[in-house]
């Protein structure tokens, strides 16, 4: 359940899913992926909501899941998240590499790929990366959200607003069926 609130990346969501991964650390302290996702959620509110203060704990979860696992996908991605907040933009670029090596259907990976490119102002190369990150969850609003502001950004304005009006409509079937999403940033 905690996934789901990180990836809806509202900050109240993402706080209640910082909570549940701790949960699942106290019942399997050897689950590297648990670690990788709680250093994945400080760092998502560090990134996106400018909470500087959650680097630190996102470092030291991020740590312990590399720690359990050197290769665990998930943790490289969150590692490189925080690295973007650190402005470490070295570290995040090898770890973003590493992984699309290693494991290129790993998820979350052309997102983070796609937030890294326009971090570093490669808009032409992060509209690519955010289609693939839809093409790999149709369903995650985020990636829609992103998708559409990298379109609108490249002057691509009618595409733009289809991609907003699929998102938007994605959205209204989720509540209707009684899911919850909070609209947050990258």
């Amino acid at each position: 359940l905690g996934v789901v609130e990180l990836a809806q990346r509202g900050e109240e969501g993402i706080r209640r899913a910082v909570d549940m991964f701790k949960q699942v650390i106290q019942r399997a302290p050897n689950y590297a992926d648990a670690y990788s996702a709680l250093g994945a959620a400080h760092a998502t509110l560090a990134l996106n909501f400018n909470a500087l203060n959650e680097i630190g704990a996102a470092n030291l979860a991020i740590a312990q899941a590399l720690k359990l696992d050197p290769s665990n996908a998930q943790g490289l991605l969150a590692r490189a998240t925080a690295s973007l907040v650190e402005w470490k933009w070295r570290s995040a670029a090898d770890d973003l590499l590493k992984v699309e090596t290693d494991d290129a259907g790993a998820p979350g990976l052309w997102h983070e790929k796609g937030v890294y490119l326009s971090y570093m102002g490669l808009a032409d190369l992060a509209l690519p990366a955010v289609e693939k990150a839809v093409a790999q969850d149709p369903l995650s609003f985020i990636d829609r959200y992103n998708l559409a502001l990298y379109l609108l950004n490249e002057g691509h304005t009618e595409r733009a607003i289809k991609v907003v009006r699929d998102a938007l409509a994605h959205r209204s079937e989720e509540r209707r069926v009684g899911k919850s999403v909070d609209l947050g940033g990258r």
